[in-house]
């Protein structure tokens, strides 16, 4: 799922306005698990952490930690800035 790592899960996080959202995708495409946590909007990674904590939760624990993928869909009081290059 990642350009660096094509066979790795990767956990997909859309932080919202009101709520913060995790998917797990397998390499194969599926859906695997999914989790949902209250945007924290004082420390934006806290909520971001929670999610991505209960859907990598899912992972066997001899797999290497999957590629985390996030966008914002928030609007309104939310501020958030993302920076990379990846």
């Amino acid at each position: 799922m990642s350009p660096s790592r094509p066979d790795a899960p990767a956990v997909c996080l859309d932080v919202g306005s009101t709520w913060t959202k995790a998917l797990l995708v397998s390499s194969d495409g599926r859906s695997t698990a999914f989790a949902q946590h209250p945007t924290t909007s004082a420390d934006v990674l806290s909520g971001m952490d929670a999610v991505a904590a209960v859907v990598g939760g899912s992972l066997p624990a001899e797999q290497p930690g999957p590629a985390v993928l996030a966008c914002s869909s928030a609007g309104g009081a939310l501020r958030l800035a993302v920076v990379g290059t990846e």
